[in-house]
């Protein structure tokens, strides 16, 4: 009995040890801090270009908010499928690219039928080319709504370049916390043998 109470202090130990908490800090402030970062400097890049004076009035709000939502994708979630770069590049390229048409459309076509072939071509291609990445669609409305020219697409395609650079550092990070996840979990298999047993037994049930 006292056996198995000094396992089971061991095993809190090491739950909430300095290690376990380095994880749990690096696993959510450095996401959080990139993701932060990222969209100040974005941010002031519109700002700086004055997109919603050389657009429209609510540019900057749309753009800002679909790259809000794909830096907390790629940062707070790098592990979800839509998190990967190589869809994130895929779907930026292609929102950008069509919704530049679309823009093209709007001297021929009314602007309602023109958003919704935009966004109708846009999410056949993210499924086709296996690029599932939400906010590109935004993107691509974005550009069709407020008629978005070259220099726009610039800047867009530089912010994307920008949470790529971060991703990558992230994933830098990332390689050091499953490497101290994989140290935690075996000093907590090591000195509490039956968490191994509970997780065997509740993965034969899940299965």
């Amino acid at each position: 009995m006292q056996k198995e109470q000094a396992k089971s202090r061991q095993a809190r130990h090491v739950r909430h040890g300095p290690r376990y908490w380095e994880i749990k800090l690096r696993n959510v402030a450095v996401p959080a801090i990139l993701t932060a970062i990222s969209m100040m400097i974005i941010l002031i890049a519109l700002d700086y270009f004055h997109f919603d004076l050389a657009y429209g009035v609510g540019t900057t709000a749309i753009i800002f908010a679909s790259f809000a939502s794909s830096a907390f994708i790629l940062f707070m979630t790098p592990k979800a499928k839509s998190a990967k770069v190589s869809r994130f590049v895929k779907s930026y390229v292609i929102g950008g690219v069509v919704g530049f048409c679309g823009s093209l459309m709007l001297a021929y076509v009314p602007l309602y039928v023109t958003a919704a072939a935009v966004i109708f071509v846009v999410s056949v291609l993210l499924y086709i080319t296996d690029s599932q990445h939400a906010p590109a669609v935004a993107i691509a409305f974005a550009f069709v709504i407020f008629h978005i020219d070259v220099l726009g697409m610039l800047v867009v395609m530089a912010g994307a370049l920008l949470l790529i650079l971060l991703r990558f550092t992230l994933e830098r990070v990332v390689f050091i916390i499953e490497e101290l996840e994989e140290e935690v979990s075996e000093d907590t298999i090591n000195s509490h043998p039956s968490a191994m047993h509970r997780g065997i037994r509740r993965k034969h049930l899940n299965d």
